[in-house]
Order: structure tokens, then C-alpha cells, then sequence
């Protein structure tokens, strides 16, 4: 089973219109076929479910090259049409453009589980689910991709208890997005003015890193810095490099003077089937107040609150809404 994926074009082939990227943002609405515990944040392991069936339902290798040999997708000889890999592990080699001292792509795709797991569900309790599929990822034929969601879930499962999930009736239609590079201002004087009192809310617990440390009261300036790299790392890699002066940027965010806020530190134990390891994540959950906001930034929040930021990510972590008051 194998959807076509446009490939990525290298920065000299990319015509002027390309200086955008869509976005397709699906729920899905499902019901809990068992009881059980749920972890309260489920995103990993949503993704590492999803993207294990996934990648079993397409990738070219059998088992076991597929989890020894090819247990990670970085040189395999399939990797530009391969939808798993271009999904979930892209090559930084296919990519337009890279910024300097980046390792690897920003990934594509973003699996998250709306709001907090209750300890316990019961069968017919509801979750939604929300995906979010950037650039490339927006435009192939996610339907093979969303009948393996349905399925692993159904047969699978989630939690210590394996809880497992079926669709749940009627899901939102699709959101189709289109980030232009004129749509975000290249620098703090181009889009003049203020907001008196903005507040961000994460959606996600956030997982950030400073100097070998975690971040549990992250300021503006480590909330917008964590925007400017999920979206600059989106275009170079999918579009192309943006020409904003990302110092000017950054500055002024450090000059915003933080309020009222409800950050508290958040844990989690992780543990990789891939690499059978355990580990405490650690990262912080709530909301900031954040007053005389440059409005040239809001464009910049907005959409890294859409696609999300900082560590784990892909697992739905670093979202956030922001509400203006």
C-alpha cells in the first residue's frame, strides 16, 4: 500500500509561487470500544502505534531488515517515495534549503490527542484527534494513512491497558491552509503596533531545552525563538529560506514583559519500542500573560501554535492557542 509523494525540489527549481506551504488539519472522532487507563498525555504513544502500522503497511523491506537494518529510514534507497519515510523520518538530503546548524527536517506531520486523557475511559467514551500535515505531507492521498490510524487503534490500542478505539460517527471536514512568506513580516517594523495583553495557552505539554535544562517558566522570548525555528525550519525545507532578519526578531521578543501565568512543571515516563528504553520526559504545561506585544510577532505565534514546537513535537507536544484580551 503506497501513496504517491511529491518530491522535495532543491531551492534553485522552486518557482515563485512555491514561497508558501499548505496545510490540511483533520479530526478524528472516535469512541473507546474497552475500559481502561489512559495515559494523560497519549502522544506518544498515538504516534509510535500509527507510525509503526504505517510504516509495516509500506515500507519496501521485510522483516526483520525492517527493524534491524532499516529500524531507522536516514539513507534508505527508497526514501523519496516512501510516504512513511517522508512523513515521519525525512532526509535532510531531499529537502529544498537547511538553515545552518540544522541537524535534520522539520517533520511534516503532527499526531496529537485533544486535551487531557481521563485516568479511566469507559466503553463509548469520546477522543478526538487531530492531525496536522504540512507542505509535502498535505498534498498526497491520505487515505491509506487514515484506514491504518482506524485500524491499529481498533486492534491495538493505547495505554497500559491497551485500550482500543473505533470511529465515533461524524468527524469536522478537513482545513486546508495556505502560509504564504508575504503573510509573515520579515522584520519587527514591518507590521507596527502593539497588543496591550496577550495570553498563550498551551494545548500540549511543551518539552524545551536551554542550556542543557528543560524550560518549566518559559518567557516569550523562549516561546517565540521555539516559533521562529518550527517556521523557519518549515520553509527552508519545504518552500524556501526566509529572508527575515531572525536577530531583529528575536530581540524584540526578549523585550517582552511577562504577567500573570499558570506554568507548571509536567512528567511523563517514556519508553521506545524502538531503542527499549525508559525515561522521564520533563516539560511544563498552562498558560503566560504577556503584555505590549510587537503585532509583527502575532503572525509568527500563530502558525508554530498550529505546527507545533519544540521537542517531540510530532507526538502533538509544543501546541498552543494564543487569546487576545
Amino acid at each position: 500500500m503506497e501513496a504517491s509523494f511529491p518530491r522535495w525540489h532543491h531551492h534553485s527549481s522552486i518557482p515563485e509561487y512555491c514561497h508558501m506551504i499548505s496545510t490540511r488539519i483533520i479530526h478524528l472522532h472516535l469512541r473507546a470500544i474497552d475500559s481502561g487507563r489512559l495515559p494523560p498525555w497519549i502522544g506518544p504513544a498515538l504516534r509510535g502505534l500509527v507510525a509503526r502500522r504505517f510504516k509495516d503497511s509500506v515500507c519496501h523491506f521485510p522483516e526483520p531488515q525492517r527493524s534491524q537494518q532499516w529500524r531507522y529510514c536516514s539513507g534508505c534507497p527508497y526514501m523519496a517515495r516512501c510516504t512513511y519515510g517522508q512523513m515521519f523520518e525525512p532526509d535532510l538530503s531531499l529537502a529544498s534549503d537547511q538553515l545552518p546548524g540544522q541537524a535534520e527536517p522539520i517533520r511534516p506531520v503532527v499526531i496529537e490527542g485533544l486535551g487531557t486523557a481521563p485516568p479511566v475511559v469507559e466503553p463509548g467514551s469520546p477522543l478526538w484527534l487531530r492531525m496536522t500535515f504540512i507542505g509535502p505531507a498535505s498534498a498526497i492521498d491520505l487515505a491509506p494513512f487514515l484506514e491504518t490510524t482506524l485500524n491499529a487503534l481498533a486492534e491495538k490500542g493505547l495505554g497500559p491497558d491497551q485500550v482500543r478505539f473505533s470511529a465515533g460517527g461524524q468527524s469536522m471536514e478537513p482545513q486546508e491552509l495556505t502560509l504564504s512568506s508575504d503573510d509573515l513580516p520579515q522584520s519587527p517594523d514591518q507590521q507596527p503596533g502593539t497588543i496591550d495583553r496577550l495570553r498563550i495557552e498551551l494545548t500540549s505539554p511543551l518539552f524545551l531545552r536551554q542550556e542543557g535544562r528543560w524550560l518549566t517558566q518559559p518567557t516569550f522570548g523562549d516561546l517565540f525563538r521555539a516559533a521562529l525555528r518550527t517556521v523557519g525550519q518549515s520553509f527552508a525545507a519545504y518552500s524556501t529560506r526566509l529572508p527575515a532578519d531572525f536577530a531583529a526578531l528575536k530581540h524584540v521578543a526578549s523585550q517582552v514583559a511577562s504577567g500573570p501565568h499558570t506554568f507548571e512543571p509536567f512528567t511523563q515516563p517514556r519508553f521506545s519500542s524502538r531503542t527499549k528504553q525508559a525515561w522521564d520526559q520533563h516539560g511544563v504545561i498552562g498558560a503566560g500573560e504577556f503584555h505590549l506585544v510587537p503585532l509583527s510577532l502575532l503572525p509568527w505565534l500563530a502558525w508554530a501554535g498550529r505546527w507545533h514546537v519544540g521537542t517531540h513535537r510530532v507526538a502533538g507536544a509544543g501546541g498552543w492557542r494564543i487569546v487576545l484580551e
